[in-house]
């Protein structure tokens, strides 16, 4: 962390400090400037093992502790795949893909969320990544599609949406959306196996790719909705696996374990705080 982040953190939290919005709004677009001296973005080692550059709004965030567990068997993975894809499943904000976009010139990103402004603000974390090695996805994973189509269809449909509603993806406007939250404008649900079956069809060598999941309670039905592509692609997995969450989908910790297990994959709990982190790898690359 920079001096001026360090110090900045200390002053925030003073106690007489914190209850100071007013003061500190007004200093916010100063620091942020003073942060991104040339606008290449803010050095972040995101927990502690992976750097990256991020946008000065996004960088008051303690981001090098991080879930260091997940953190480090995703350093470990794209070390040793780096020309490998990560598939961000409930992306949020985009801090983990700007982790895996970060590591190297060949590693490539799509990132899936079901809130749009998070889609935006992924893109707006990996702005100052070379290249053109993300791609964005507003919607569900689920095995219970309301669309069938194929990840480029999917792509191009969520660029339609950004450009159509210019959201920019800016501290404070994303959200967390639930896919038993059916309203007029829900996003729609698709099946991993069907995004990514023309890639599975083609009888071409599949890169290697990494699924992390992190959606809340619902990562049995992300995981049944990409059967297919567990059998055919053979991922490795980093699960956010949610106990608490899981019943409101009539789901527990063991029916996701018992599935991975039918799918033949090795189990191995990283850490656990508010949620589980899971690491699976398929049998045969152990």
């Amino acid at each position: 962390m920079s001096t001026l982040r360090r110090f900045a953190k200390f002053v925030r939290h003073l106690p007489w400090m914190e209850r100071q919005e007013r003061f500190w709004s007004l200093l916010r677009r100063p620091y942020h400037l003073a942060l991104d001296v040339g606008g290449r973005g803010v050095k972040v080692r995101i927990g502690g093992k992976l750097l990256v550059r991020i946008p000065a709004e996004y960088a008051g965030a303690p981001w090098e502790d991080y879930e260091p567990e997940a953190v480090a068997a995703l350093a470990g993975w794209l070390a040793e795949h780096p020309t490998g894809r990560v598939l961000d499943v409930g992306c949020s904000i985009g801090i983990l893909s700007a982790a895996a976009i970060f590591s190297g010139p060949a590693v490539e990103v799509v990132a899936f969320d079901s809130d749009l402004s998070s889609v935006a603000a992924a893109m707006r974390m990996c702005r100052h990544a070379r290249g053109e090695r993300l791609q964005v996805v507003h919607g569900f994973l689920s095995n219970d599609p309301t669309e069938l189509c194929s990840l480029a269809v999917a792509v191009s449909a969520t660029k339609r949406e950004l450009a159509r509603t210019g959201l920019g993806g800016e501290p404070g406007t994303t959200r967390f959306a639930c896919i038993t939250d059916i309203h007029e404008d829900s996003a729609p649900a698709r099946r991993l196996d069907d995004l990514m079956a023309p890639e599975l069809e083609n009888g071409l060598d599949i890169r290697p790719t990494l699924l992390k999941c992190d959606v809340e309670g619902a990562e049995l039905l992300v995981l049944r909705g990409g059967a297919n592509f567990l059998r055919k692609a053979r991922p490795e997995l980093l699960l956010s696996v949610h106990p608490p969450a899981l019943p409101s989908y009539g789901h527990s910790t063991g029916d996701v374990e018992a599935f991975l297990r039918q799918m033949d994959y090795e189990v191995h709990c990283l850490a656990i705080d508010h949620e589980e982190h899971w690491w699976c790898e398929p049998k045969e690359t152990l």
